[in-house]
């Protein structure tokens, strides 16, 4: 046992040995290699920091998410995305706003708005990212270049509901006639007011004025059911708790638009709808007849610097929650763009019609976005660092055979002194500067491969130095 013990220590010790030695030939090797091309790898490194300069950061761990009033369909959707991003690892932080107009706003950088909502975002991010909104509201902001379109999500039914003994006051020319009533139209500078003003001023019918009540939906729907106002418009899902509560009502009756199509045909992100007969309740038919209405979509837009890869997410996320079907939806209909107005998003447009980009459909997303962004900084570097590792050798042995050739230079002015016109008297002289000739051949670092070079030179030195000895005798 002891002497396996024995022989098992000393093979151990001298593979250690062999390693330890053998990594130490490999690293001096190496060292003396970069000893000598620094310069190279130099311009290596700073077209490397270039490139990962040049390339696309990380994508952001947490972003800002405008929704909209507490206790929306917004706020519901949003809540959607922030579960699903978090399945990314992508922190998604809601903040409350008055409405689309307002979400727009946030998102162009409209200077008094953020200074208004800023102080509901997250420290670490002083801006808002993401935001829901109404389709064709894009022309009532600026810096719409700011802007990114990643498609609509859903549909929003412009709902005109007035109380069903008046519905015989509404002619043929229904906005202009509806507002003559006591309505309400939404809060001052939300989105169903805007769509009511360009509707309005499509008919002719003036501007929102003093008749028309501004009313959240909630007092508007309360206030219809206890009959102090005559009708409201309500811009929202027909599953919404505040149109089931209204719908259901038998004193309140949605109005039909006999020229709906005529209003798309001038507003051409608006889209007709129909709610077939009986569709809201079935036992107390209602409606009572297949009623078209307008509709706008709910938008989702983000900034026009957002990081792609949030982009790619948002795109995929819409798809997967906004592609079921739906009460005016088919299977698959949304996401779709539908707002001309608002630049869109290249990365939503591919990813809808091609689906997930090649290493998302293997590769978990943090590590296909790895990969992907690699790639942007390794193709640049490998195309320009190419050239410079190839003229790596060459570099190394040119600028040492310039030193070894520096010296012949010497070497040979003085065998031609020597030699044309030698000096019994300078031969100490000659000696000297031969000397030092050989001093500088020696400190001459050099690689294995040159070493037949330096030793040539050695030789050719010895062969001045005997040249000089003959003379001198």
């Amino acid at each position: 046992m002891n002497f396996l013990k024995k022989i098992f220590n000393a093979e151990l010790k001298e593979h250690i040995i062999a390693f330890k030695d053998d990594f130490h030939y490999s690293f001096m090797i190496w060292w003396k290699y970069f000893k000598d091309t620094w310069p190279l790898y130099t311009i290596l490194i700073v077209i490397f920091m270039g490139a990962v300069y040049f390339a696309e950061p990380a994508p952001p761990k947490e972003i800002n998410f405008a929704s909209g009033v507490k206790g929306g369909s917004y706020e519901k959707l949003v809540l959607k995305y922030k579960e699903y991003l978090a399945q990314y690892d992508v922190k998604v932080n809601i903040i409350p706003t008055s409405g689309p107009l307002t979400n727009l706003e946030l998102i162009s950088g409209d200077a008094k708005t953020l200074a208004k909502f800023l102080p509901l975002v997250q420290p670490k991010n002083q801006r808002v990212d993401v935001a829901l909104t109404q389709a064709g509201l894009a022309t009532q902001v600026k810096n719409l270049d700011q802007i990114l379109y990643l498609g609509s999500i859903d549909y929003e039914p412009i709902i005109f509901m007035v109380r069903r003994n008046l519905v015989q006051d509404i002619t043929s020319n229904e906005i202009k006639s509806f507002i003559q009533l006591n309505v309400a139209t939404g809060e001052l500078g939300t989105g169903t007011q805007a769509q009511i003003a360009r509707l309005m001023a499509l008919d002719d019918a003036g501007s929102i004025n003093s008749n028309i009540r501004a009313m959240t939906d909630e007092q508007a729907v309360n206030a219809l059911l206890a009959d102090e106002i005559d009708g409201m418009v309500l811009v929202d899902g027909v599953e919404s708790n505040n149109m089931q509560k209204a719908t259901l009502s038998d004193q309140i009756e949605i109005l039909n638009f006999p020229r709906a199509q005529a209003y798309r045909r001038r507003l051409p992100y608006l889209q007709v709808l129909t709610i077939p007969i009986g569709s809201l309740h079935l036992s107390k038919n209602i409606p009572s007849k297949d009623l078209e209405i307008l509709s706008t979509t709910t938008a989702l837009i983000a900034r026009v610097d957002t990081h792609p890869a949030i982009q790619y997410l948002l795109a995929r996320a819409s798809t997967d929650i906004a592609g079921k079907a739906s009460f005016f939806a088919d299977s698959r209909q949304f996401p779709k763009f539908f707002d001309p107005n608002i630049p869109h998003s290249e990365i939503a447009r591919e990813y809808y019609l091609k689906g997930s980009p090649y290493l998302q459909r293997f590769l978990p997303f943090w590590l296909a976005e790895i990969i992907d962004r690699l790639v942007f900084i390794i193709l640049p570097f490998s195309a320009l660092a190419y050239p410079i590792l190839l003229a790596l050798p060459n570099y190394r042995k040119k600028r040492l055979t310039r030193k070894i050739w520096a010296n012949y230079e010497r070497l040979k002015q003085l065998e031609t002194e020597i030699t044309d016109h030698f000096d019994q008297n300078k031969i100490d002289e000659y000696l000297q500067r031969l000397d030092n000739i050989e001093v500088e051949a020696v400190n001459v670092k050099i690689s294995g491969s040159l070493g037949g070079d330096y030793f040539k030179h050695r030789q050719h030195i010895q062969f001045v130095r005997s040249l000089i000895h003959r003379m001198a005798m």
